[in-house]
């Protein structure tokens, strides 16, 4: 029965117009493939990766007043879905994709934060990553080239100019 749904959910993944492409970023299969799909889509609902990843509740919170200014966790009232789909899929992500910007952060904050925020903080990249390749319509390359879109989606302030391959 287990199988028959994974070949269900396979099969509908492969006609989606972009699971097939989200389906190209190590970790993500066809089941996180799809429910990305479907929950970002249109992805032209989103100005700019930083509503994609506070859409997904990645973001930390922060509150300033009075000249005080506090930072929070993450928020419990976004789409639970897409969160949970990018922060599972880092590990895998990072085991495939030795090389990629994503791991390289997660690597770098792991041994300083622990892997809890390192996760998150990882997602969060993944989530300007994925913004990035559903509005080109690009698919994930595993080197990454000098100047690539990945090394600038790295830096939030920074507006992507170039392609993934």
């Amino acid at each position: 029965m287990i199988r028959a749904l994974e070949r269900r959910i396979a099969t509908a993944a492969v006609g989606h117009a972009t699971a097939p492409l989200l389906a190209t970023i190590p970790g993500i299969g066809p089941y996180r493939s799809l429910l990305l799909a479907v929950e970002l889509d249109p992805i032209t609902r989103f100005p700019r990766a930083e509503h994609v990843v506070s859409y997904a509740g990645l973001a930390p919170v922060t509150r300033s007043s009075g000249g005080h200014t506090h930072h929070g966790s993450i928020p419990q009232g976004a789409n639970r879905w897409v969160r949970g789909a990018l922060v599972s899929a880092i590990p895998t992500h990072v085991r495939y994709a030795p090389t990629s910007p994503v791991t390289m952060a997660y690597e770098q904050l792991k041994t300083r934060l622990g892997w809890r925020v390192a996760r998150v903080a990882a997602a969060r990249k993944l989530a300007r990553v994925v913004y990035v390749m559903l509005t080109r319509r690009t698919r994930w390359c595993s080197a990454p080239a000098a100047g690539d879109v990945r090394d600038e989606v790295q830096n939030s302030h920074v507006a992507p100019t170039t392609s993934f391959c």
